[in-house]
């Protein structure tokens, strides 16, 4: 606001300025000033007042505070440091276990390791123990603690306390049992409880060794090449190259697809591919033989694999050795099929003629000279002296038919594409004699091969493999005879002799059978009695098992199961029955049937076939009647 505009609104009877300042003029009033001086003294004393008490009050406060704080601190600081304590006395990183030993050991050569352990704590370990992880191919021998095996894999060493500041070792002995150049690992682990705790702790470590030698030395050899179908060898050989015996080892081999297992030198225990060696002594070898026939498509490789090894105590494999070699296929040239009777394989009687064919054919590009086919023929039951080979020639001391271009020209020269057969026929015996329980399963395994100077393979050489195979496997004989009979210590008979018109005699039939070259199984005899002729009951032998139907008027004997030579090499089985008649006036002079045809069943265990034979009817001709006498003692009478 302007000067002269505040003097006029100061001289105003209603000045609002005037009114301010009196508004404020009590403040800078002395009387006014002083009573407010007094009245702040007496607020400032009593605030002094409150404001000490409340000091005394709070300072109190702070030193119990402080008292408290400073306990807790020391027992915090004391827990800590017990704590602190307890926790240096141990730590796992202090506990350390090592192996040392060698890392390269021969098979079965005794070796010692030594696992040391070493406590850098001031606390004591506590049922202390090492836990050696290692295969089944280790063997712990001996220990320098007491030990304990746990499975095939693991075996516990009991150590004990080990010691604050302390250190420790355990000696090991074993032997490796490996295939070359195999790597076992021994894992030791040091398990304990320290002094100042309750759980346990362990700290581990390991050494790898590389098994340089195999404690048993084994190959196995195969053909390199080999046809399709065609023949192949294997040869295992082993050699126990260390200085204890190895018992119960066992040999198993894994076979190529396509392989068909047909001899080996060593029978095998299971399947076609399992051997047992009971022992085998130092520096001792041995081999096994294995043929067979292999298929497969030209340009195959087929891998044959043999492993060697033990059972361990929980009964696992535990491997020695182990091989393999491999087989190419191969195609040849020329192809050879044999076939007896159109068949591959065939079952034959005695007696019988096989009608054999071999066909051959050149499948290369290029002509084959001097062409050469031979067959197998080695065998007990084949009449070599009824054997005339077509244009052949058989060589008893080699058992084979031989064909060659000298007496079958076609052979010369098989040009690409040339095929031929060779017609011939195998005449079987009409008897083979027997002189023990194991002439029996007679068969003729027979393999035509077909060479030429012109097609040589290295591995599989110029006859192993271009060939056929045919069999013919021979049914056991078998023998049923019939007899009648009124004189005969098993049954007493009667009745006349002749039989009479209208009188009764009886008589005793007597059946015979004998199983000549295979076991048979099923075997019975079933034949009807006519009507008119009467079962007695009367049997002569209860052991053989002999029924009759009234209804149908048959009779059974039930034979059951019967072994090669039955009736050969001993007596013959029997049975025995008696029958009567009473002849009708019709019936004079003739000869009455006593029993019909009598046929023998039976199944042969060997060719798988249901065998058959069957004998005539029996009449009222005796035993001791002369079939050519005009004496009708065996005929009815009129009297």
């Amino acid at each position: 606001m302007p000067l002269k505009k505040t003097r006029e609104e100061l001289y105003k009877p209603d000045s609002q300025i005037e009114k301010r300042v009196g508004e404020y003029e009590s403040e800078f009033d002395p009387e006014k000033a002083k009573l407010s001086a007094e009245e702040k003294f007496a607020g400032e004393k009593t605030w002094m007042e409150m404001v000490g008490d409340m000091y005394a009050q709070k300072r109190k406060a702070i030193i119990v505070g402080a008292s408290i704080v400073a306990v807790f601190v020391f027992v915090a600081a004391s827990i800590i440091g017990a704590v602190q304590f307890k926790r240096t006395s141990f730590s796992e990183e202090r506990v350390v276990v090592d192996i040392t030993g060698p890392e390269t050991v021969a098979g079965a050569e005794l070796v010692t390791y030594k696992i040391r352990y070493n406590n850098d704590n001031r606390a004591s370990l506590e049922n202390a123990e090492i836990f050696l992880n290692h295969s089944n191919n280790f063997k712990l021998e001996s220990a320098t603690v007491d030990f304990e095996k746990q499975g095939d894999n693991n075996t516990l060493l009991k150590v004990g306390e080990v010691g604050s500041r302390s250190e420790g070792e355990v000696e090991i002995s074993g032997r490796f049992y490996a295939p070359k150049d195999y790597v076992v690992y021994l894992k030791p682990t040091l398990r304990f409880v320290p002094s100042n705790f309750s759980s346990p702790f362990e700290s581990a470590n390991q050494i790898g060794v590389n098994v340089a030698t195999a404690p048993v030395s084994m190959n196995i050899s195969a053909s390199g090449e080999a046809l399709s179908n065609g023949g192949v060898e294997y040869i295992i050989r082993y050699k126990n190259i260390s200085n204890i015996n190895f018992k119960d080892v066992k040999i198993e081999m894994e076979y190529p697809e396509g392989f068909s297992f047909l001899q080996s030198s060593e029978r095998p225990v299971e399947g076609d591919g399992v051997w047992y060696i009971a022992n085998i002594a130092p520096q001792e070898e041995g081999e096994i033989k294995i043929t067979g026939a292999l298929s497969g498509s030209p340009g195959d490789t087929k891998v044959a694999k043999v492993s060697m090894g033990i059972k361990s105590d929980s009964g696992n494999f535990v491997l020695y050795n182990k091989r393999e070699d491999v087989t190419r296929i191969v195609k040849s040239p020329l192809v050879i099929d044999l076939k007896f009777n159109t068949e591959k394989d065939i079952i034959a009687d005695l007696g019988d003629k096989i009608s054999g064919v071999i066909r051959y054919r050149n499948e290369g590009d290029k002509g084959l000279r001097d062409v050469i086919i031979s067959m197998s023929l080695d065998s007990y039951m084949v009449d070599i002296a009824r054997l005339k080979p077509s244009e052949g020639y058989y060589n008893d001391s080699e058992k084979r038919i031989v064909w060659k271009a000298a007496d079958f020209s076609k052979l010369a020269n098989l040009v690409p594409g040339q095929s031929g057969e060779i017609a011939f026929t195998i005449p079987i015996k009409d008897q083979l004699d027997i002189s023990n329980s194991d002439d029996k399963n007679y068969i003729l395994e027979s393999v035509a091969k077909i060479e030429s100077s012109d097609v040589l393979y290295s591995a599989v050489g110029m006859t192993q493999g271009f060939s056929g195979k045919a069999s013919i496997k021979l049914n056991s004989k078998i023998e049923l005879d019939s007899r009648v009979y009124f004189e005969h210590s098993a049954v007493e008979n009667s009745g006349p002799i002749p039989p009479k018109v209208g009188e009764k005699t009886s008589y005793l039939i007597i059946w015979r059978m004998k199983n000549w070259f295979n076991n048979i199984s099923g075997a019975e005899v079933r034949a009807h009695l006519p009507t008119g002729t009467i079962w007695s009951g009367k049997v002569g032998s209860e052991k053989e098992n002999l029924t009759f139907n009234e209804r149908t008027n048959e009779v059974v004997w039930n034979i059951g199961d019967v072994e090669n030579g039955s009736g050969v090499l001993n007596s013959p089985r029997e049975a025995m029955f008696q029958v009567s008649i009473i002849p009708e006036q019709n019936q004079a002079r003739t000869i009455p049937d006593l029993v019909g045809e009598a046929t023998f069943r039976a199944r042969d265990l060997f060719t798988l076939q249901d065998l058959s034979v069957s004998i005539s009817s029996e009449n009222t001709r005796l035993e001791k009647d002369d079939p050519n006498s005009s004496d009708f003692r065996h005929g009815v009478v009129n009297d």
